[in-house]
């Protein structure tokens, strides 16, 4: 049976969650989910998130979903694959799955964290 959420959700009405060492990064990044636990979907997660300066979501890799960083405010350096890449406000993050990631905020970032489903060939 599919869970849909409801067609709007007011940002009043989604809760905060503060997540430390995030993926084992530095410090804490705050995020606000968007999907809760939903099944059914094609979406694995989805949350709009605060990452301070200096803190980060450390380097890892999913096995069953590609993730999707979209960078709202500040700058920051993603990790893929071990190479580094300045990003800032306005760029997209595209990580397949299987392959590493992680991203340290320069200065404070607001982001866009999506999750999806993989893929079969």
């Amino acid at each position: 049976m599919t869970n849909y959420p409801p067609p709007l959700l007011r940002g009043e009405e989604i809760p905060s969650v503060l997540q430390p060492a995030c993926h084992g990064g530095a410090g804490s990044l705050t995020g606000t989910p968007f999907l809760g636990a939903l099944t059914g979907r094609t979406l694995a997660f989805a949350q709009d998130a605060l990452l301070p300066a200096g803190a980060s979501i450390g380097c890892h890799t999913h096995h069953t979903n590609e993730e999707f960083y979209y960078l709202l405010a500040g700058q920051g350096e993603l990790t893929f694959d071990g190479e580094r890449f300045a990003v800032q406000a306005g760029d997209f993050c595209f990580c397949p799955v299987g392959h590493s990631h992680g991203l340290l905020a320069v200065e404070d970032c607001r982001l866009l964290i999506v999750g999806g489903a993989a893929i079969e060939d």
